[in-house]
């Protein structure tokens, strides 16, 4: 017998019956009320996220605090040791995702939170090659679900067309983090010598005890689901619940097995996983060694000057990162932008590719990062968008991190030592045909959807459906016939 287990109250098909319809109610108190759900919920996941990033990128801010020479890293040993987190957090993403549907997200969430930040502040302690290799890979698996799980639970609070300004103020936090990580690194360096430990070492046990501490404080913060919010009324609880469904189809949201496996066996999701990873090798190496590659424009650039000059454009990034979102949103449109800041992303990578100029490859720096990190939340709000069932949702959106992150783990070796003496033009090229093949899921994507939504308006008009009808069919998720993919 399948196992079904609720996670949150649900809202009977009576009541959605008797309910008001979530168009009743006047715009502008619905805008009031989703700006309350985005200060309670926002700032705080997205700082949960930016301590994440930071968590696992400072290796490479320590990096230029003296890491790789204290530890007595040759050749390829730092990219190893960069690279092994990756495998690790994609295994635990999907099983992560499935707790978070068997325990509340303000439980799961923290507790993962908090066993990370204790492995961060170990690596500080570590001294030798095996070592950093064992904590790097430990933090992966640790912190691994958080991202998949945030990502999921905001799917659970907002409509579709409204995921991807909030997906895109979550990932600029990473952008964020980029700048934030390089000034804070720069003023723990200065704690280089205190209790007989390096600069290097204090970055990791004074971020690892920042997020012990968030981990703590989130415990308490954090809401479940809008069914169970503590800061909304009775009335604005139920109008959440019934705006949600009525956007998502009426899905059963109840945990049962059978979603999961749908997941896995939608080839869909692994076009979208494809995006992911092909994104993720240029992101997430740009956003490791932007230093290293920042160093090496310039032989005269002081380690200070270069982390300092990290700075600029992730906050670039970051501006241009919720901008996309904002537009996307209003358009309701995911593909055709995702594909145009893949294309932008491409320009950054032929600037750097084409001269060795450093102020145009500096510049060229500011294109790849408002290119590739606006494209990131984009193709995580596409996916969550066309899912209906939560369970499925939960799953597949851990599928799809699960392939980003072993493009992370790839991403490890693409800025190779060996690319260096060549200001690292293979390294660019890598990245240049990695995000084309971006680009290129999405017009795949963008092509089969819209056909479908064609052929299912023409067989029945979408408005044609009564809430009765798609209550009944809500089982059925996105092979609904009033089901209409996101574009």
């Amino acid at each position: 017998m399948t196992e079904k287990i609720k996670t949150q109250p649900q809202v009977t098909d009576t009541e959605c019956q008797l309910s008001t319809h979530a168009s009743d109610i006047s715009e502008q108190d619905i805008r009031r009320l989703i700006r309350k759900i985005d200060w309670m919920l926002l700032p705080l996941v997205c700082f949960l996220n930016l301590l994440s990033f930071l968590d696992r990128g400072n290796i490479g801010n320590a990096r230029l605090a003296g890491l790789e020479k204290d530890l007595n890293l040759k050749g390829l040993q730092y990219n190893a040791a960069v690279a092994i987190l990756y495998p690790f957090y994609a295994l635990s993403e999907a099983p992560s995702n499935v707790m978070i549907k068997r325990v509340r997200p303000s439980v799961w969430l923290s507790f993962i939170m908090l066993v990370w930040g204790g492995v961060c502040i170990a690596m500080g302690f570590v001294r030798s090659y095996s070592g950093l290799l064992i904590v790097r890979a430990v933090l992966g698996f640790t912190e691994g679900g958080l991202l998949p799980g945030i990502v999921f639970y905001i799917t659970m609070w907002y409509r579709r067309e409204e995921l991807g300004f909030r997906l895109a103020i979550l990932v600029s936090a990473v952008t964020a983090a980029g700048a934030f990580g390089g000034f804070l690194a720069r003023a723990i360096m200065l704690m280089d010598g205190v209790g007989g430990r390096s600069g290097w070492s204090w970055i990791f046990i004074i971020e690892g005890l920042l997020t012990v501490v968030v981990a703590i404080a989130a415990r308490f913060l954090l809401q479940d689901y809008p069914a169970t919010a503590k800061f909304l009324s009775p009335a604005e609880r139920h109008f959440i619940v019934k705006r949600i469904a009525e956007d998502q189809g009426y899905p059963n949201n109840d945990f049962d097995m059978k979603h999961v496996w749908q997941a896995f066996k939608d080839w869909k999701i692994y076009v979208y996983a494809t995006f992911g990873l092909a994104t993720a090798v240029p992101s997430y190496s740009i956003a490791v060694f932007l230093p290293t590659i920042i160093k090496g424009l310039k032989s005269n650039y002081s380690n200070t000057a270069t982390q300092l000059m990290t700075t600029p454009p992730f906050l670039v990034g970051c501006l241009v990162t919720v901008i996309g979102g904002v537009l996307s949103d209003r358009t309701k449109r995911r593909g055709n932008w995702a594909i145009g800041f893949c294309c932008v992303g491409m320009i950054g990578f032929l600037m750097l590719l084409s001269t060795t100029n450093p102020h145009i490859q500096y510049a060229g720096c500011f294109f790849v990062i408002s290119g590739i990190f606006p494209a990131t939340p984009l193709g995580l709000a596409w996916a969550s968008s066309n899912i209906s069932n939560a369970t499925k949702r939960a799953v597949s959106i851990a599928i799809y991190l699960g392939f980003t992150n072993l493009g992370g783990t790839a991403s490890a070796f693409v800025y190779a030592p060996r690319f260096a003496a060549s200001h690292y033009k293979k390294a660019h090229a890598i990245n240049f045909t990695m995000i084309s093949v971006a680009a290129l899921t999405c017009i795949v994507l963008v092509v089969y959807f819209s056909e479908e939504n064609a052929k299912r308006e023409a067989a029945r008009p979408c408005n044609s459906y009564t809430d009765e009808e798609r209550i009944g069919d809500g089982d059925k998720g996105e092979d609904a016939g009033f089901f209409r993919y996101t574009l």
